[in-house]
């Protein structure tokens, strides 16, 4: 047992000589190699002096795939962030998001955020704007009161 143990500590010791050589190889390079080992198999080389190289130049590829995939992975995730940061500040212009309606063939003025509908648009393009105002203090008193409300409760 303690003899194939030390004749594996002594493969990795190969195969990881060999690490340095196949990092520095193109991938080009690195493919070119896999037809040498078929080659050198062929012409009788011994599997015992193949097989370390073989496996560091396999192990190489394969972590140039798994870094590719990484690489591909972040540039989606990035690119998924960009589009939804994109698309949240793209707005559809739907009718909740709406702060106001000019109705001029019902001279209406609706404020959706407060609620104020009036039917005197054309006084309000003209300046008046009080009641228009109004609504909106009145709002936004209502939403601090709310959460005054709130923070006292929690």
């Amino acid at each position: 047992m303690a003899n194939s143990e030390a004749k594996n500590q002594r493969l990795v010791a190969r195969v990881g000589s060999y690490q340095e050589a196949m990092r520095a190889l193109s991938d080009a390079q690195l493919q070119d190699k896999t037809q040498e080992f078929r080659e050198r198999t062929a012409h009788g080389e011994a599997l015992d002096h193949l097989l370390p190289e073989a496996y560091a130049a396999v192990r190489e590829a394969a972590l140039r795939v798994l870094r590719a995939r990484l690489l591909a992975a972040r540039a989606e995730q990035a690119a998924a962030q960009a589009s939804a940061a994109r698309r949240s500040q793209v707005r559809t212009v739907d009718r909740s998001e709406r702060i106001r309606t000019y109705n001029f063939p019902e001279n209406r003025i609706a404020d959706h955020r407060t609620g104020y509908k009036a039917y005197n648009l054309d006084q309000v393009l003209d300046g008046e704007l009080g009641p228009v105002i109004a609504s909106a203090i009145a709002a936004d008193d209502a939403a601090r009161m709310a959460a005054v409300g709130q923070t006292e409760a929690s």
